[in-house]
């Protein structure tokens, strides 16, 4: 491919050139897991992110308007990822105090008897559907009562009824 000017790249990735696209990708590869890697400083999550961006970028080329500069555009992809996995990453650390706490209410066990977070999950699993639902709504999408109770269909005083429920459950299950 003789030397192209970046404009004319992306007006020929545009129009669904996939050398031109793979010239643009080459050429921003490393700069965007660069970038990743320094808002979140590991290396398969700037990798996951670098990837997740040329696939948006792939998706979307074809809207870029050209009113900023083509790099400003991957950039901004790169840190709405970057955002996005931030905020993923802080739900998962949320949930997995709440998951703590919970288990640590549910059971207190004794260091022979402690159970592995997928064992408390393969007995929750174990509960009726109403528990189970409510639990994996609650503590592992994050959802609050409210949201959980517009899936279910029901009142938030049910979903908060049905915790109770379906942890006092939990702790027969898991003492049992």
């Amino acid at each position: 491919m003789q030397k192209a000017s970046e404009e004319e790249l992306v007006a020929r990735a545009k129009k669904g050139d996939r050398d031109a696209f793979e010239h643009l990708v080459k050429q921003y590869y490393l700069p965007i897991y660069r970038f990743a890697y320094k808002w979140c400083a590991h290396q398969s999550d700037a990798e996951d992110i670098a990837q997740d961006v040329v696939i948006n970028m792939a998706r979307g080329i074809a809207k870029f308007d050209g009113r900023s500069a083509f790099s400003s555009w991957i950039f901004k992809i790169t840190l709405n990822r970057v955002r996005d996995m931030g905020r993923t990453q802080q739900r998962h650390r949320k949930l997995m105090q709440e998951y703590s706490e919970t288990a640590e209410a549910v059971h207190m066990p004794s260091v022979e008897q402690e159970l592995t977070q997928e064992q408390v999950w393969r007995k929750i699993l174990e509960l009726p559907d109403k528990h189970r639902d409510v639990l994996m709504l609650v503590y592992s999408e994050g959802m609050n009562h409210k949201c959980a109770a517009e899936i279910l269909g029901c009142s938030e005083k049910t979903v908060s009824w049905r915790v109770h429920e379906a942890k006092k459950n939990l702790r027969i299950l898991v003492e049992g």
